[in-house]
């Protein structure tokens, strides 16, 4: 729905490039412009999933790394942030912030497929 749509074009923007983060470019080009690009303003993140994003954002910062970078969460991280932060998630939401999480490995794997 409207929360991964939104996290994908936020992945989408912010992750390295070769040549830099799309989002940077896409400011130069409107500040050049004078005005925004249409790429720059993707979904808006829903009222109802900020709290997730932040989530997510949270348990990205703690995620583990492996010789090939970045780990997918796993629902064990879920379950240990929500005992140690106090966060009391749904099911529904746990199944969002994992989705969430596909989504930033499914276009980091674009981006690196496409450096190639």
């Amino acid at each position: 729905g409207e929360l991964i749509a939104c996290a994908r074009h936020r992945f989408d923007l912010d992750l390295p490039r070769k040549g830099g983060r799309k989002r940077d470019h896409l400011e130069s080009v409107a500040r050049q412009l004078g005005r925004r690009p249409a790429g720059l303003d993707g979904p808006p993140l829903p009222a109802w999933g900020e709290h997730l994003w932040a989530a997510w954002l949270e348990l990205h910062q703690g995620r583990r790394a492996g010789f090939n970078g970045p780990e997918p969460l796993a629902w064990s991280d879920l379950d240990a942030w929500s005992r140690l932060t106090g966060a009391d998630i749904r099911a529904d939401e746990a199944g969002l912030l994992m989705q969430i999480d596909r989504e930033f490995f499914a276009v980091r794997g674009e981006i690196e497929g496409n450096r190639k």
